[in-house]
């Protein structure tokens, strides 16, 4: 459940303000439809995990935006114990689109950091669980975070250059690093929310680094006829080791090269 409010108070300014939460029970009350309710003041850590975040954009002129959310899970009052583990992340970017030619050019550069405990509250967690049919009668199971797709205990810097033709396709750039702890899917949840310590948490620090390159082309009425053809293709380099916090040293270095590529015809 989830719901959100958004301001405007100056042309160039917009400011949003959203609580999402995940509800576990065995009855529902309709009470929780109220969208003035503020899920955050029923603390009752066994049926709610509530998310609270504040989003933040300034165009200070066209074309150029920038742009800041901060999402808190759970904190501490100054009367409170430790008994829960701080729960929050930020996020801060810079976009900016510019006409060159027939096509529109996009960039940004997004920095966000999350705490471990970050969507891992004690009882109730923001993780989903979807399975896939695969070959035969195998399915695969993929966990996915209901929010930042890296989810708690990560540090993201990404960059993105794109250049889009319309109707024709786009091709584009990403760069990406990232330092990431010990939590991870797998983590129980008591364990979660007994780290204290800061982000990238534990003694094993796992970095990531990917440069990616793709592109597109959509082929209108593919030899004169009623069919649209699309191409894509996706190149990436991975490099991965891992940090030794006691140590200070590098180790398990590994890298990997993935393509992609495929046609689609639409009718």
């Amino acid at each position: 459940m989830a719901h959100r409010l958004e301001f405007r108070p100056i042309k160039m300014i917009t400011f949003a303000i959203s609580e999402n939460v995940m509800y576990q029970n065995d009855v529902f009350s309709l009470r929780h439809f109220n969208p003035a309710n503020i899920y955050h003041n029923l603390n009752n850590r066994s049926m709610f995990n509530a998310i609270a975040h504040l989003e933040l954009d300034i165009m200070p002129f066209k074309g150029f935006n920038i742009y800041g959310q901060f999402v808190l899970d759970q904190a501490t009052a100054p009367n409170e114990g430790d008994s829960q583990a701080a729960a929050y992340g930020y996020l801060a970017g810079v976009e900016y689109a510019l006409p060159i030619s027939k096509g529109i050019l996009t960039s940004s550069l997004e920095f966000a950091t999350t705490t471990p405990a970050m969507y891992r509250r004690e009882y109730v967690d923001f993780i989903s669980l979807r399975r896939y049919f695969g070959n035969g009668l195998s399915f695969i199971s993929h966990f996915d975070y209901i929010g930042y797709q890296y989810g708690g205990d990560a540090q993201v810097l990404q960059l993105d250059v794109n250049y889009r033709l319309p109707q024709r396709g786009n091709f584009g750039l990403q760069l990406f690093f990232m330092r990431h702890g010990v939590i991870d899917f797998f983590t129980k949840n008591s364990e979660v929310n007994a780290e204290r310590g800061s982000t990238p948490s534990g003694d094993l620090i796992e970095e990531t680094f990917r440069a990616s390159l793709f592109g597109e082309h959509n082929f209108k009425r593919l030899f004169n006829t009623f069919i649209d053809m699309r191409t894509w293709v996706h190149a990436s380099y991975i490099y991965l080791r891992d940090y030794l916090v006691p140590s200070e040293s590098h180790t398990n270095a590994r890298q990997d090269f993935q393509l992609t590529f495929g046609v689609s015809l639409t009718l």
